[in-house]
């Protein structure tokens, strides 16, 4: 399990704890400063996005995003995509 911080510009705190196998995206809890609404839709995005390849994770995120129009404050998915690719 791998835990980091985060600050986006202009962000928030973000901490992502997860586990990637062989691409895959085994576990993740996301928690911080930011804001989310409605606030269980953190669980149903971590939810979501174990099992998924990481390299579809910014997809898969900013589509339930729009589905849902679930807003977020402090971080967006690109964020997210990016860190659990190593960028």
């Amino acid at each position: 399990m791998k835990c980091i911080d985060f600050k986006p510009e202009g962000g928030k705190l973000v901490r992502m704890d997860y586990e990637i196998n062989n691409g895959i995206l085994k576990t993740i809890a996301i928690t911080g400063d930011f804001f989310i609404y409605p606030e269980a839709a953190i669980k149903e995005i971590e939810s979501i996005l174990k099992g998924k390849p990481v390299k579809d994770i910014e997809s898969i995120f900013k589509k339930y995003l729009k589905e849902t129009k679930t807003t977020i404050i402090g971080f967006c998915a690109k964020d997210i995509g990016e860190r659990l690719r190593g960028k």
